[in-house]
């Protein structure tokens, strides 16, 4: 799709018939001969919700009684993951090259911004793969006091993790273009299209008359690669004993001390280091670690056979600029009667910024919405680590009863709150955008820094102001005895009451009951709930749940359709409640057959009325962060018991 001047151009050479979708911008006729708009390329089938995947894991435990009260285990644990995930036939290439006049396939007698992908229909995809494997090795001794005990321990956890995803290379392709392709070609004494020298034909008649060769495709493509290892250690020591008598029991203390290193690095192969691909873009090499001490202490207080009382506090120290907290916590816990209780706690809690989060950054792919270009434009976003971050601070509680008015009939009720001050986030890079589009340092465009095609956003990790969430859980259940066996009907439901947030960009926000697209918060439907029903009969059992969530508000669309850029005038867009159905069934075939061990046959579906997620106007169709996209999913189960 190359574009004159400042319109985009169908390839002239053709579009549909080669798998495209036009998209026209004007009327037919309004340039002679041409037609203003774009060719559309439908990449969702070569991408894959659930990756091919093979896991292996091995864990093994060995505990060894050293006397009759000191206790040795050791635990160690190696999982292995490979998984690759389908992607398009390369990736979109965002930063208009030119396709010279002198081009041999150029239609158009003149220089002309090329704006679509290296290759397109009818081309293999190109996967994304992973490999991850992880070490856990554990130790500890555990011994007897005369009224508790002690334990200390060792844990050391190693993960090595490895991406590696094809892109198209910018200096290469545009070489390419101007007839310099090829491996073999020097760009300074070679000549265009001549010899080693291969043009490549972005335009259409490459599928017909005039086809791209092997040997100058392989010259732009290459696969960027990153080696990214953790290390984990913790040594632990803690005692828990009993220190003093009430009128209810003794009260008990424990008393801890913990020490821990964190270790992460990432190795960017050379070309991303140089920032090389077109579109993945390319990151430089980081790497860090962080060391931890901390103590605490926790005291249980049997107060009256009706109130229970726990104290806490736990101090860590993390040095350098990020400093140390110190936290509390309170909680109890009353029976008021037989069938009716009450509990209720309140603490703070401490996120100190990790080392990714400091010293780490990475690129992604997001669709945002260009408030310059008045279209979606689908960019690269690269996060850098922020070394002034400040630590994340918050406040809890909970207050929460359960009544039982008659036997086997439960009620639980919750209400929770959690405030969050100088809270860790990585800036929305739609916010981004629309604070100031044309914002050198934050915003890459092709051609003019102000106005032209958006090529990629560059964030950060900051301290937002604050973060305020409150909801009320609520869970029931009911068992009944009938011939047919025991019946017992649920439910379980969640309330979002609140989700206040101020984003350093776009301000205060509600964003209870909203996607929050254009800020730093997440999908926040505003009610979820679970009814259940479960029935089981000596050796058969068998459930059925039916989960809902409620309709949101979609932010970054507007009631009509159409993309939000810069207020919707009759709302925005409501993404559909969503209803879907499991069901699972259990057979002890071991016991119907009369055998020692025990065979659990187990039959069941996820969402078996084949129910699609609620429409979203994004790339994958759906929210990612509410719903499945995976429909019906039928699964069978024998567990055998020795």
């Amino acid at each position: 799709m190359p574009g004159v001047g400042a319109l985009p151009i169908i390839d002239p050479y053709g579009c549909e018939e080669f798998g495209g979708y036009p998209d026209l911008r004007a009327p037919s006729g309004t340039i002679p001969g041409l037609e203003v708009g774009l060719c559309g390329f439908d990449f969702g089938p070569y991408y894959s919700y659930v990756p091919d995947e093979t896991r292996t894991n091995v864990y093994s435990k060995a505990t060894y009684a050293l006397s009759d009260t000191l206790t040795w285990t050791a635990e160690f644990g190696y999982a292995r993951n490979r998984a690759e995930r389908g992607g398009a036939p390369s990736f979109p290439i965002l930063t208009s090259p030119i396709v010279p006049a002198s081009h041999p396939y150029n239609p158009f007698g003149q220089d002309v911004a090329f704006f679509g992908r290296a290759e397109g229909n009818g081309f293999d995809g190109d996967p994304a793969n992973t490999e991850s494997d992880t070490f856990r090795f554990s130790t500890n001794l555990q011994g007897e006091l005369e009224n508790g005990f002690w334990e200390i321990s060792y844990t050391r956890a190693v993960n090595d993790f490895l991406f590696m995803v094809p892109d198209v290379l910018n200096t290469e392709f545009q070489l390419a273009l101007q007839g310099f392709g090829g491996s073999q070609c020097n760009p300074v004494t070679g000549t265009a299209g001549e010899g080693d020298c291969e043009y490549f034909n972005p335009f259409a008649n490459s599928y017909t008359t005039a086809p791209n060769s092997d040997y100058v495709v392989n010259s732009f493509t290459a696969r960027e690669v990153i080696d990214s290892k953790s290390d984990l250690e913790v040594i632990e020591g803690f005692a828990s004993f009993d220190v003093f008598e009430m009128d209810a029991g003794f009260a008990a203390l424990a008393l801890g001390a913990q020490y821990r290193e964190e270790q992460l690095s990432q190795d960017y192969d050379e070309l991303a280091n140089q920032d090389s691909f077109t579109f993945v873009i390319g990151n430089p090499d980081f790497e860090g670690s962080l060391d931890v001490w901390a103590i605490f202490a926790e005291l249980a207080l049997p107060v009256t056979e009706d109130l229970d009382v726990q104290l806490a506090v736990r101090h860590e120290d993390y040095g350098g600029t990020i400093g140390s907290t110190t936290d509390p916590k309170l909680a109890f816990s009353y029976r008021a009667s037989d069938t009716l209780s009450f509990r209720g706690s309140i603490s703070t809690s401490f996120r100190a910024p990790t080392v990714f989060l400091r010293n780490g950054g990475s690129t992604s792919l997001q669709q945002l919405v260009d408030p310059v270009q008045q279209a979606q434009a689908f960019v690269a976003v690269r996060t850098s680590g922020n070394e002034n971050l400040k630590p994340e601070e918050s406040t809890a509680y909970n207050l929460g009863l359960s009544f039982e008015p008659f036997q086997d009939l439960s009620i639980e009720l919750d209400y929770w709150n959690f405030e969050f001050e100088d809270l860790i986030i990585q800036e929305n890079a739609q916010a981004v955008l629309n604070s100031n589009p044309s914002d050198p340092d934050r915003i890459v465009r092709a051609g003019d820094p102000e106005t032209g095609p958006l090529i990629q956003v560059n964030n950060t990790f900051v301290n937002a102001s604050s973060l305020e969430t409150s909801g009320i859980d609520f869970v029931s259940s009911y068992k009944m005895e009938t011939d047919l066996g025991f019946i017992t009907p649920s439910i379980n439901a969640t309330y979002v009451t609140k989700y206040d947030l101020v984003d350093p960009q776009a301000g205060a926000i509600d964003g209870a009951g909203r996607r929050n697209f254009n800020n730093i918060g997440v999908s926040s439907p505003e009610l979820r709930v679970n009814v259940g029903l479960n029935w089981s009969n000596d050796i058969h059992a068998a459930n059925i749940f039916v989960r809902y969530i409620s309709s949101y508000d979609d932010d970054q669309n507007c009631a009509d359709g159409t993309a939000n850029l810069g207020g919707c005038a009759d709302g925005f867009y409501e993404i559909d409640s969503h209803v879907t159905v499991d069901a699972q069934y259990n057979v002890d075939v071991g016991a119907f057959f009369d055998t020692e061990q025990s065979y659990v046959l187990t039959l069941g579906g996820i969402n078996i009325f084949d129910e699609e997620p609620p429409q979203v106007f994004t790339n994958s169709g759906f929210d990612s962060k509410v719903h499945d996209p995976r429909g019906r999913q039928l699964y069978a189960r024998l567990a055998v018991e020795f």
